[in-house]
């Protein structure tokens, strides 16, 4: 899966959206990453 991740340089800085990598574990967000400049995330979705 690949995501596109976008920066908007004129937010202010505390609401800056920046995308990242995430690790959800049953249904919940166990851990995340930022990305903080605009690119391609590759993302491997592993299954128990």
């Amino acid at each position: 899966i690949m995501v596109c991740n976008c920066v908007e340089e004129n937010a202010k800085e505390e609401e800056r959206y920046c995308g990242g990598a995430w690790f959800i574990k049953g249904n919940r967000i166990i851990n995340r990453m930022p990305l903080l400049q605009t690119g391609l995330l590759n993302v491997e979705l592993l299954s128990e």
